[in-house]
């Protein structure tokens, strides 16, 4: 069986390494697409988790230059 985990939990997951900025962009997008209609499982929501992933990468190889 497939675990299954929603965007804004895997945002969650790497919020403490992402810029206080950063978090607050993604977290209001993604709060304004649930309030305009949105799921929390549609593919927008995913494109900013991924970009939440990517971000903290990012962050985290910067951290260790």
């Amino acid at each position: 069986m497939k675990t299954f985990i929603l965007p804004i939990n895997e945002v969650r997951t790497v919020a403490h390494i992402l810029p206080k900025e950063a978090i607050e962009d993604i977290e209001k997008r993604m709060s304004d697409w649930m309030l305009s209609g949105g799921n929390d499982d549609d593919p927008y929501m995913y494109q900013q988790s991924h970009y939440a992933k990517e971000l903290a990468s990012y962050c985290e190889m910067k951290t260790l230059k």
